[in-house]
């Protein structure tokens, strides 16, 4: 290992060459600007310029892979071997749609080193979802159920969700919870949501909540996104708080067409434009704005109840330096609104109403730079920050067989009480204003020492996730069922949780004969609410991880197989608590004393009982796999 970590500072007196060329479209011939060319095994990238122009410098003698990618148009991937310099290289791509002789509609499975599915732009198209939760059904092994706005919608990954059981719609808490929903390299933080009456005992408000559950999938829209990685393997280390697997989105930067979406079925009704253009001006970069409005309803029968979202990004992409240490920038604000609804209907005789509304506003900022320094090859940087306004309202018509003896004490002891009437009416609001702050610096150093290609990845990462919000509002002596045992509180008196993190992996690639060995190690080091760089309030963790694919042979012709591969990972992940199970509000334990109905007068004595966690440790998975693939008659065949 500690070889390999040597190989990148390795300098090689050996010669270097220049590729330069032109990327144009292949059906028009017209040149095509901001398209991000890759040597793959020297992670050495620049963009296309106004002209269409790219160029490399100081490229090793050898063979690699050259890679292009671009919003709206096919990747492209070609060896291409290095002898001498490279000049006037025509890259042409074609456009992506759905008229192309053949298109892949599916998940496709990637022949990395961890088991993945990689969703482009072109299955999206093909799908039309409402949600992200609707891309996860053409991932392999998912349950295929009809869209449903009106509930709450999360993500399984490998875990069973039978559609048969009304109870196990959503997967299990920890699957989701342990489920990371990672957007342009920001994970979407659900940690600081408390929205949920009685922490000390479970249970969220009337369903719509999912406090401590995961992320809720129908605040995602789909059509500014251009891909989806779904990893169920064993990670990189750069990908922290999950236990079950991780799902990569990638949304759209660069030129687009306008592209309008009107969608309606029965109970779903949406309304999306998106649309990306290039600023006037040479190299001035580019600006994507997308909008989206989804009304959508649980019960034909029951139109009272409706769920409304309402999403829009706005971003700017740009790339500097292209002809020497490229910068690429991308800046987006988005903002969504959901608003789950259920009013007085004038034909029923019952007078209640739920409300659930949140609304959301974040902003990111994130890139890389190619450094091209014999111990630096690139940085990647990400700073984001998210800031949402969460509101529950409850009112409806309370009460039991006769008057109830109620206690309203706060602290210990015996206090005079009150007596809940046989009916009453009762108003809750739960108040939260979660905010989440992310930021990470990586840089890797990518080398070639004889035969062997080495790339080092190392980096930091900084969470912190806290809650502004008034908590629960009511009146004691007025509360909603199920709140005898609680009293209201405020989420400010809560403290923000912080999570420090570092990490390092080594991949190495290598020939063996005609063989071909591809390994990736790595640690990760977990610090929640540190008071130093190794010193703690919470824990510490280490996350080993290791995958490896052992090339047998490469397109060799045989009557049967070929393209054999054997592969191997072990790994652990850990994600830590959330904040409703860190700091539970208090349990109120009430007994009453006295009761003299006439006089109305209630003596109650008062247990109350802080249920802190202050040992509280993450969930930690340790995973182990191993698989075969090989092409069998023309077939792709994939066993793990």
């Amino acid at each position: 290992m500690l070889v390999c970590l040597l190989l990148p500072f390795i300098a090689m007196a050996q010669t270097r060459y220049r590729i330069s060329g032109k990327v144009t479209d292949k059906q028009s011939g017209t040149k095509i600007e901001m398209v991000t060319i890759q040597i793959k095994e020297l992670n050495s990238w620049t963009a296309s310029n106004a002209e269409g122009d790219f160029n490399f410098e100081k490229i090793p003698q050898v063979t690699y892979t050259l890679q292009a990618t671009c919003l709206g148009l096919e990747p492209y991937e070609v060896p291409i071997s290095i002898t001498s310099d490279i000049t006037g290289y025509k890259l042409m791509l074609n456009q992506m749609s759905l008229g192309l002789k053949e298109v892949v509609i599916v998940a496709k499975e990637n022949t990395s080193m961890s088991s993945s599915s990689k969703i482009e732009s072109s299955a999206l198209d093909h799908v039309q979802p409402n949600s992200l939760a609707d891309v996860m059904q053409l991932v392999p092994g998912q349950v295929t159920l009809n869209p449903n706005l009106a509930r709450t919608n999360q993500i399984a990954i490998r875990d069973y969700n039978d559609p048969r059981n009304a109870t196990r719609r959503n997967p299990d808490s920890n699957s989701a919870m342990g489920t990371a929903i990672i957007i342009d390299g920001t994970p979407v933080n659900n940690d600081a949501n408390m929205q949920t009456l009685n922490t000390a005992t479970g249970g969220t408000a009337q369903g719509y909540s999912t406090a401590g559950q995961g992320v809720d999938l129908r605040q995602i829209a789909t059509d500014n996104i251009e891909s989806v990685e779904v990893i169920r393997g064993i990670p990189s280390v750069e990908y922290g708080e999950l236990t079950t697997g991780a799902v990569l989105v990638r949304t759209k930067a660069g030129k687009t067409k306008l592209n309008v979406k009107l969608k309606a079925d029965p109970k779903i009704k949406q309304a999306a434009f998106s649309k990306g253009f290039m600023l006037p001006g040479e190299n001035n970069g580019a600006v994507n704005v997308d909008v989206d409005y989804t009304n959508a309803f649980d019960d034909l029968r029951m139109p009272t109840k409706s769920y409304n979202r309402l999403t829009g990004q706005l971003g700017y992409s740009n790339t500097y330096f292209k002809k020497t240490n490229p910068l690429s920038v991308n800046a987006k604000i988005s903002y969504f609104s959901t608003f789950d609804d259920e009013k007085n209907d004038p034909d029923m005789l019952k007078r209640e109403i739920y409300q659930s509304k949140e609304q959301s506003f974040g902003f990111k900022l994130f890139g890389s730079w190619l450094v091209k320094k014999p111990w630096l090859t690139n940085i990647t940087y990400n700073f984001a920050g998210d800031f949402k306004n969460e509101d529950y309202y409850e009112y409806k018509v309370a009460g039991g067989s006769g008057a109830t003896p109620l206690p309203t004490a706060t602290v210990s002891g015996e206090s005079v009480g009150t007596l809940l009437p046989s009916s009453y009416d009762s108003k809750l609001n739960i108040e939260g204003k979660p905010y989440s702050y992310f930021a990470t610096v990586k840089g890797n150093v990518t080398g070639k020492f004889g035969k062997v290609y080495s790339n080092l990845m190392y980096g930091v990462e900084w969470r912190t996730t806290g809650n502004n919000g008034a908590g629960s509002i009511y009146d004691p002596t007025r509360p909603p069922s199920g709140a005898i045992t609680t009293r209201p509180r405020s989420f400010k008196d809560i403290p923000a949780n912080r999570n420090l993190a570092l990490f390092l992996e080594e991949k190495v690639n290598f020939a063996l004969g005609f063989t071909r060995l591809k390994t990736q190690a790595g640690l990760r080091y977990n610090n929640m609410l540190p008071t130093g760089l190794f010193s703690t309030k919470g824990f510490k963790s280490l996350e080993p991880r290791l995958n490896m694919t052992y090339d047998i042979f490469q397109n060799k012709n045989t009557r049967m197989i070929r393209n054999l591969s054997l592969r191997f990972g072990y790994g652990q992940t850990s994600k830590s608590p959330s904040m409703i199970y860190l700091y539970p509000n208090k349990a109120y334990n009430d007994e009453i004393a006295f009761n003299y109905y006439p006089d109305l007068l209630v003596i109650a004595t008062s247990v109350v009982e802080g249920v802190t966690n202050p040992d509280l440790k993450p969930i930690t998975n340790t995973k182990l796999e191993a698989g075969v693939d090989f092409d069998l008659f023309g077939g792709k065949v994939l066993l793990t």
